[in-house]
């Protein structure tokens, strides 16, 4: 019969920005490059380019070095779809299917410059270029070659809301703009991602006046601390306290110290993670560490205030893994690193319940749906809850038969 470890963590949520660092000006005129991520696809087999009606209609083909656009070929089409196919890249129209342009064999890009101010690309609105790169898997990646103005149009709505005040608006403008022009950790393919792991950038289809307008009031705005600029770190949650760089990251800045937040709503957005002992073991070995069958978890240092800066991992023969900084997060899966560990365990608190399939029969719409859950047998005695254990019957099936659950006003942990 397994063991089971539950981690009980606490988060709430508001949106925080660096304070009290002053704007500095940047050259807007930057241009960035933007892998982009779609519905969790990073790469595409035929993606397509369709102008925006009402814009002007038509391409170049070209390619870049760097950030700069060398066209080649005109193209009068309103959707483009792009191919590998025998080893070059093929553009036909959408519509008619005609190839309009091919690339020669082996070229590791083309580049796209659409006529119109907004193009369509997996149904967003985009500014910009679009490069066609070959991914290692044989598909297309898309990069949005992009004027950090027109970039941090296309974040603003989406890392806050479009009709918060005006200021606020302002406020995420600067940051969104600091970060993006302060951070590429994408190598030399491209600057940054769209998605939340460098921030969330979808083009103008959530765009307002309002978020436009704050964006256009803050133009070329930067961070900056002692005159250099700074990268401009944001986020919806701190659960009541931020904290220093250095017992995140490990690097000491003056302008990223751990402040407690009094606007802070200790109530709001609590979440919870639950972890067998299996899955925290896999966990920290697949992050690089050696540990055995784990037998506790616990938090063995915290900072100033009051965030998990350091997790002890003990196994069965009583080795343990010392976990700090970041990777009390990352090694975890974990939303924040403000959190508590609980473990469930304890034989005075469970009963020993088997789980069966279900031979009860009911209708649907009409027709026989069997089985419709688990019964729970309790000794030779049936139960009348299958429904209530239905989805975590559905889980465990096809494992033993014996389990242990823990019943709490909200379940959070089983065995």
């Amino acid at each position: 019969m397994k063991k089971l470890l539950s981690m009980l963590l606490c988060a709430v949520m508001t949106v925080t920005c660096i304070g009290a660092v002053p704007a500095h000006a940047a050259n807007s005129d930057t241009r960035l490059r933007v892998g982009l991520t779609i519905s969790g696809a990073s790469t595409f087999a035929a993606p397509q380019l369709e102008n925006v009606s009402g814009c002007k209609t038509g391409y170049t083909v070209g390619t870049v070095s760097g950030t700069a656009f060398s066209g080649s070929k005109s193209i009068t089409s309103s959707a483009l779809t792009v191919k590998l196919v025998n080893d070059a890249f093929q553009v036909s129209d959408t519509d008619s299917g005609s190839v309009l342009y091919t690339s020669a064999a082996g070229a590791d890009h083309i580049a796209i410059r659409p006529n119109s101010t907004l193009t369509w690309f997996k149904g967003y609105k985009w500014y910009g270029d679009f490069v066609y790169r070959r991914a290692s898997n044989g598909s297309i990646t898309v990069i949005n070659y992009v004027g950090v103005e027109d970039y941090v149009k296309g974040v603003l709505p989406y890392e806050i809301d479009p009709d918060w005040p005006a200021e606020a608006q302002k406020a995420q403008a600067v940051c969104a703009r600091s970060f993006a022009l302060g951070t590429h950790k994408h190598g030399d393919e491209y600057d940054l991602c769209n998605t939340t792991n460098c921030q969330v950038y979808l083009g103008a289809n959530r765009a307002t006046e309002a978020s436009d307008a704050a964006v256009d009031a803050t133009k070329g705005e930067t961070l900056s601390y002692n005159g250099r600029s700074v990268i401009g770190y944001f986020y919806s949650s701190d659960g009541g306290a931020t904290e220093d760089a250095a017992n995140v990251w490990g690097g000491d800045y003056a302008y990223l110290k751990g402040k407690a937040d009094p606007y802070e709503d200790p109530s709001k957005d609590r979440w919870t993670v639950t972890l067998t002992a299996d899955e925290i073991q896999q966990k920290v070995n697949a992050a690089g560490y050696s540990i055995g069958k784990v037998a506790n978890v616990q938090v063995t240092k915290r900072t100033a205030t009051d965030n998990v800066n350091e997790v002890t991992v003990t196994d069965t023969s009583g080795k343990s893994v010392t976990i700090s900084r970041s990777s009390v997060r990352t090694v975890f899966g974990l939303k924040s690193i403000r959190y508590t560990i609980t473990p469930v365990g304890g034989s005075g608190n469970k009963t020993s319940l088997q789980v069966k399939a279900s031979t009860h029969n009911v209708k649907v719409n009409g027709k026989n749906v069997s089985p419709q859950g688990y019964y729970i047998v309790n000794g030779t005695q049936y139960g009348n809850n299958y429904f209530k254990l239905r989805d975590i019957a559905y889980l465990l099936s096809g494992t033993k038969g014996q389990f242990n659950v823990r019943w709490i006003r909200r379940m959070n942990a089983f065995s």
